[in-house]
C-alpha cells in the first residue's frame, strides 16, 4: 500500500498535467491494463506448480510441466499476433477486447482444478485457454504503445507500461500469500499446535511428516486456498475490459499497426 501511495504522489501530477494539456496522452490507460493483466499472470506462474507440488506429490522439475500449457502457448499467441496484426492491419482494440474475455474465461476454468485429484487433460486446456488470452494481451500492448504516444513521449509509455505490470504481478502474489496463509492459518490452528503451525506454513513439505489421514485434510485446506486466490484473480482480469474500452476512440477508426489506418 505504502509502495503505492508512493508511486501516485510522484507520478499522479506528472501523468494529470499530461492529460489536463493533450488528449494524446490516451496511452496511460494501457495503465491500467498492464497492471491488472500482472496480477492473475504472476499467480498462476506461482501457485499452478505448487498445486501440483502440494497436491499431486509432484517435484519441482515435473510440476513445471503443468505450466507448459499457460506459458509456451502465451510466448507463441504474443509473437502471432504481432505477425497478425501488424500485416493484417487490425485494430489494435479488437485484439485487446478478445484478449480480455478469453484471459477472463481461462482464469475462471483454473480456478476449478485444484479440486480435482489430478490433473486431467481439461485442466491443461484450461491452461492453453488462458495462456491465449494473456499472449494477446501482452503481444498487443507492446506493439500498439508506439503507434498511441508521441514521439517524445515512447520511452515513458513503454516503460511504464512494462513496470506496472510488473507493479501488479508483484501485488497479485502478495495478495495470493495472504489468502493461502490466512486460510491455512484460520483451518489448523485447531489441528496442528502453534509451533507446528509456525514451522508448517514456514516450509509446506513439512506435510510429508502428518499422518495420512491429517495430510488429506490439510490438502482439502490447500485446494480450497487455491481457489479462492485464483477466483480473486478472476476479477483481475475482469478488470482488464473497462481498461481497455477506455482507449476507444468514439467516431474514428480505431488505431492499427500502419499510422495511416489509425483515426
Amino acid at each position: 500500500m505504502s509502495c503505492c501511495l508512493t508511486l501516485a504522489c510522484l507520478i499522479g501530477p506528472i501523468i494529470g498535467g499530461a492529460l489536463a494539456e493533450d488528449s494524446a496522452w490516451r496511452w496511460v490507460f494501457l495503465i491500467n491494463t498492464s497492471f491488472v493483466t500482472g496480477a492473475p499472470f504472476n499467480v498462476v506462474l506461482v501457485y499452478v506448480p505448487q498445486q501440483a507440488q502440494i497436491l499431486l506429490d509432484k517435484s519441482p522439475l515435473d510440476s513445471g510441466i503443468y505450466l507448459i500449457g499457460y506459458s509456451a502457448v502465451a510466448a507463441a499467441a504474443a509473437a502471432l499476433i504481432n505477425i497478425v496484426s501488424s500485416k493484417g492491419r487490425i485494430p489494435f482494440i479488437y485484439s485487446l477486447l478478445v484478449g480480455c474475455v478469453v484471459h477472463t474465461v481461462g482464469v475462471g476454468l483454473l480456478s476449478t482444478i485444484a479440486t480435482s485429484h489430478g490433473f486431467r487433460a481439461t485442466d491443461i486446456v484450461y491452461g492453453v485457454i488462458a495462456g491465449i488470452g494473456m499472449g494477446l494481451i501482452l503481444g498487443v500492448l507492446m506493439l500498439a504503445t508506439p503507434y498511441i504516444v508521441e514521439d517524445r513521449d515512447l520511452a515513458i509509455a513503454t516503460g511504464t507500461v512494462v513496470q506496472l505490470r510488473f507493479l501488479g504481478g508483484a501485488m497479485g502474489l502478495a495478495i495470493a500469500s495472504n489468502i493461502l496463509n490466512g486460510h491455512l492459518a484460520h483451518h489448523l490452528q485447531n489441528i496442528l499446535s502453534p509451533h507446528e503451525l509456525h514451522l508448517f506454513l514456514e516450509n509446506v513439505k513439512s506435510i510429508t511428516n502428518f499422518s495420512p489421514q491429517l495430510q488429506d485434510t490439510v490438502k482439502g485446506f490447500f485446494a480450497a486456498s487455491y481457489n479462492t486466490q485464483l477466483r480473486v484473480m478472476i476479477g483481475f482480469a475482469a478488470a482488464q475490459l473497462p481498461a481497455v474500452l477506455l482507449l476507444i476512440k468514439p467516431g474514428q477508426r480505431q488505431l492499427a499497426a500502419d499510422r495511416a489506418a489509425g483515426g
